[in-house]
């Protein structure tokens, strides 16, 4: 059988679904992954409104629990958005 790359307009209207994001998890992540590159400068990746995870929640949390200074986006209006959340980053 193929798989079914369909769009949520596809499945039945009672069929509901809920993501948590566990934010804790994602600074932690963050952090391990600076801590494997041996110094060198990282940065988040936070285009597509944090991959669909939420900007406003994630990139708050990668600066102030996990010390992630530099972000980077796909555009100047994700950029702009970004701002908000964290106004003393680098984007």
């Amino acid at each position: 059988m193929p798989a079914n790359n369909s769009t949520s307009g596809d499945f039945p209207s009672d069929v509901r679904a809920t993501l948590t994001i566990n934010l804790k998890a994602i600074a932690e992540n963050y952090q391990n992954c600076t801590g494997l590159a041996g110094g060198t400068e990282c940065a988040a990746m936070v285009k597509a409104d944090a991959y669909g995870m939420g900007m406003e929640q994630v990139a708050p949390a990668l600066f102030h629990q996990a010390d992630c200074r530099k972000f980077f986006v796909a555009n100047l209006v994700e950029a702009i958005k970004l701002r908000q959340f964290v106004p003393e980053a680098i984007i």
